[in-house]
């Protein structure tokens, strides 16, 4: 239900938005207009899909510490569009520039792997990138569900608790949120299979620029239908982190698979001594 009402709100969103769009392209800036409409729509559908992480992360969360269900879902969604939303903007902001320049020092590190100097810029900027997930994080959502914290505060708090718990090590090999990822693409490119080939049977020169915009309406709407599983997995590992003797999470294969990373750490690491 809670990822229904939202995915309400952003089609009545969309709606206008659409309509911005199609008024901008008669202005004198047309282009930078279009961008700037573009990004409004990126970041107001991050902040929805967080949205939903975060009520769900507070349900989920409830349920593992008390150990029955009794989360006011209509509660939890309230209290993210009031008191956790300005963290919720203020990370769905951060983590998205944080994660493009993490990938574009990657893609520098393999590009320029022969040129030295390059090289070492790029391995800098990937480290400088690398760092500063520590003070912005998707996983902080669930502190801020649950405890109420601020975004920066409650990345930093995670971020340590992982490295404490050694959890940082199955995040790495986690494949959740390539799923997500994937799921959001595989839902744009229905979109741009439908209304794109509608639009070329009806009105060829539009297809392009009703391609793109089809994609990204499709791509965040998967998105945040997503969402819902999305927080139940960033509550799942902060709740072990927290408290891995917690009687909901004794059935958890997060210890399990935490000892078979650890002993492929140690089988490495034993093997470049």
């Amino acid at each position: 239900m809670i990822s229904f009402w939202v995915l309400v709100m952003a089609f009545v969103w969309l709606m206008f938005w659409s309509f911005g769009v199609v008024s901008a392209l008669t202005f004198q800036l047309a282009p930078l207009v279009v961008l700037a409409l573009i990004v409004s729509l990126a970041w107001t559908m991050e902040t929805l899909q967080n949205v939903v992480c975060a009520a769900t992360a507070r349900g989920v969360a409830t349920y593992y510490t008390v150990g029955t269900d009794q989360t006011h879902w209509d509660r939890s969604l309230l209290s993210a569009f009031t008191s956790w939303f300005g963290s919720i903007c203020f990370g769905s902001l951060t983590v998205p520039v944080l994660r493009m320049l993490r990938a574009m020092a990657r893609g520098l590190n393999r590009v320029h792997s022969d040129n030295e100097f390059m090289f070492s810029c790029a391995d800098c900027f990937d480290k400088a990138t690398s760092t500063s997930t520590k003070y912005a994080n998707n996983w902080a959502y669930v502190q801020v569900a649950v405890h109420g914290k601020a975004f920066v505060h409650a990345s930093r708090d995670t971020f340590s608790l992982f490295r404490q718990r050694h959890l940082d090590v199955v995040i790495k090999n986690d494949l959740a949120n390539s799923f997500f990822v994937f799921t959001g693409i595989s839902g744009g490119m229905l979109c741009v299979i439908v209304c794109g080939g509608w639009t070329f049977g009806t009105h060829k020169a539009l297809t392009a620029s009703i391609s793109v915009v089809s994609f990204l309406i499709g791509y965040f709407m998967a998105c945040i239908m997503m969402a819902v599983p999305q927080g139940a997995v960033y509550a799942h590992y902060v709740c072990y982190g927290e408290n891995p003797s917690c009687q909901g999470l004794s059935a958890s294969p997060i210890p399990k698979r935490l000892k078979e990373l650890l002993a492929d750490v140690d089988t490495e690491l034993t093997k470049v001594s």
